[in-house]
Parts: structure tokens; C-alpha cells; sequence
């Protein structure tokens, strides 16, 4: 074989994705679940944005809102603003 040529490619074990989506599914099932046990204590959830949203900090509140957060000098949090649901 050289270097381009694919022949025994078919050669390779297959992989069940499957397993690996249902694995995925039952993670972020019991992430959603103790995000709310969490909040349903009254205790907020941090996050930190991705995509367009690189590095902004979050906070989801108990209350149901999402606000944008930044460190101060002095090392506290200030509310930057509201984030649309």
C-alpha cells in the first residue's frame, strides 16, 4: 500500500455510536437534574458562554433569570446585565 491508496480500509472495526449517543443523552439528563436540585435549593449555577458568547460569565439564578457577570479589582461579582431567556 502507499501513501493516498484506502484499500483495507474496510479492514477497521466498526464502531457503535449508538452507545456512545444513549451515554451522551443519559449525561446531559443528569446534568439537567442536578442544575435544578441545585437552583431548586436557591442556590445559583455558574457558566461560562461559548460560541459568540467566548468567556462571558454567567449566573443562573433560583428565581429563573440569567444574568452576565464580571470580577471587580476588589475581587466581587457585579452584575453586568440581564440576559434574555
Amino acid at each position: 500500500m502507499h501513501d493516498g491508496d484506502l484499500q483495507g480500509e474496510s479492514d477497521l472495526p466498526l464502531v457503535d455510536l449508538s452507545v456512545g449517543n444513549d451515554l451522551l443523552h443519559r449525561f446531559q439528563s443528569q446534568v439537567r437534574q442536578e442544575i435544578a436540585t441545585h437552583l431548586a435549593e436557591g442556590r445559583p449555577v455558574y457558566g461560562c458562554g461559548l460560541g459568540q458568547e467566548t468567556g462571558v460569565l454567567y449566573m443562573r439564578l433560583p428565581d429563573g433569570r440569567r444574568v452576565e457577570y464580571r470580577y471587580a479589582a476588589d475581587g466581587t461579582r457585579q452584575i453586568v446585565r440581564d440576559i434574555a431567556s
